[in-house]
């Protein structure tokens, strides 16, 4: 989503409202079954241009327990400062970028505003980190793999091992253990 800040960009004190849906492009790390929705203000104070604003959007990912697939909705904050001064405090002129270490990196540049990746990142970050498809979730069989929300499976149930039944030797047999420690 690029956006033209020129009126923006060269007024100081200046504040721009927008309200935007845009469908960013498909992408491995980041499953939306929707386009993103939300509303950001940009405002030039002389030296930055600060884009701060809220966006929500459907994502698709994967339960936490079970791996079936499942949707959740994500409200992401946006908040990002942008250089309006070029190299040495220098206005940015037509053809510069502000990210001088990685100038095809930059978002800002030719008064445009390219905020694809920002939103990109921006709802990366507010996944959630242990997603449920429903929160009694049973997860899946360690055993045969079977997902357990659609019935047991026809594993044999194994003892639980603990790390302690080695310590279990040393004590001695009930039978020969002293009464006054019954």
């Amino acid at each position: 989503m690029k956006l033209d800040l020129a009126s923006v960009a060269g007024s100081p004190g200046a504040r721009w409202k927008h309200d935007f849906t845009v469908a960013l492009p498909k992408d491995e790390e980041l499953d939306l079954a929707e386009p993103v929705a939300g509303t950001i203000t940009v405002t030039n104070t002389g030296q930055l241009l600060l884009v701060r604003g809220k966006m929500t959007a459907t994502a698709r990912v994967e339960c936490a327990r079970c791996g079936e697939a499942v949707e959740c909705a994500v409200d992401a904050p946006i908040e990002e400062e942008f250089s309006i001064r070029g190299p040495e405090g220098a206005p940015v002129g037509p053809g510069d970028t502000i990210d001088v270490e990685e100038p095809a990196a930059a978002a800002f540049a030719d008064n445009m505003l390219d905020l694809t990746e920002l939103l990109r990142q921006q709802l990366l970050l507010s996944l959630p980190l242990s997603p449920l498809c429903r929160p009694d979730c049973k997860g899946i069989c360690p055993d045969c793999g079977k997902n357990l929300n659609e019935g047991p499976c026809g594993c044999a149930e194994a003892p639980a091992e603990s790390p302690f039944a080695v310590l279990e030797s040393l004590i001695p047999d009930s039978n020969q253990q002293d009464p006054s420690l019954r």
